[in-house]
């Protein structure tokens, strides 16, 4: 079933698979200001253990030759670590929910309430990349969610840069990074201080018409605790249950 919002879980999706150590000795095309700086928000959103994002995202797409539109989506979830997740995602008619909790997905089309389960392994990550690699059931942000996330964005081949420290998003002050690669760039504004949260990302593919782009503004908010309805499906009236399709 189609996720809509593609952020950190499609940046560079070329390449940077491969697990990298973070050693004293850098690649040259790494600047080390900009891998500390993603190291600090990689150990910080690995850290939170209850929290909610919402995001503001458009993502262009092509409706014709040289005509260039932007599509825009709202993103909410919510995660309560080591194993419940709930991401709901809307734009135009189309909504998309997923629920993780205790080893159980369920992914639902609210537009064409269309419904379906499977098991899945614990904690959050792992069943995530599960959902992933066995069902193409990509979440939202998903390597924001997954533990130890910078070691799969990051292989070597990439250019890395510290662009400015100066810059600011809807009023909060960032460090600006660049991380390019040969299909795709990806630019990352992190919030400056002791909670190190990205707060916007720009993915720009580097081929397909129009050099398409996916922006998105990221909101964070830790919490205390959810109600237990949270993660915690129940189909709608006229909701019908399907089955997930094996992908090879």
């Amino acid at each position: 079933m189609k996720v809509y919002i593609k952020a950190m879980s499609m940046l560079l999706a070329m390449c940077l698979i491969s697990s990298i150590a973070f050693a004293e000795s850098l690649p040259d095309n790494w600047d080390a200001k900009a891998v500390e700086v993603l190291k600090q928000m990689d150990d910080y959103t690995d850290s939170i253990q209850k929290f909610i994002i919402k995001t503001d995202s458009y993502s262009d797409a092509s409706i014709g030759p040289g005509m260039i539109i932007s599509n825009p989506f709202t993103t909410r979830i919510a995660v309560q670590r080591p194993g419940s997740l709930h991401s709901v995602t809307k734009g135009g008619s189309q909504t998309s929910e997923i629920y993780m909790d205790k080893g159980r997905l369920t992914v639902y089309s609210g537009d064409k309430k269309l419904y379906t389960h499977a098991d899945v392994p614990e904690p959050v990550s792992a069943g995530l990349l599960y959902a992933l690699e066995e069902f193409a059931v990509e979440t939202p942000l998903l390597d924001l969610l997954i533990l130890k996330s910078l070691d799969r964005l990051l292989s070597g081949d990439e250019i890395v840069a510290y662009l400015s420290g100066d810059s600011q998003i809807r009023g909060v002050d960032c460090h600006h990074i660049l991380v390019s690669g040969p299909l795709a760039d990806l630019q990352v504004w992190i919030a400056k201080g002791d909670k190190p949260v990205p707060k916007r990302t720009v993915l720009r593919y580097k081929q397909g018409e129009g050099m398409p782009r996916h922006d998105v503004f990221i909101d964070w908010a830790i919490t205390d605790g959810f109600d237990k309805s949270e993660f915690k499906f129940v189909p709608p009236e006229g909701a019908q249950e399907i089955g997930f399709i094996n992908t090879p």
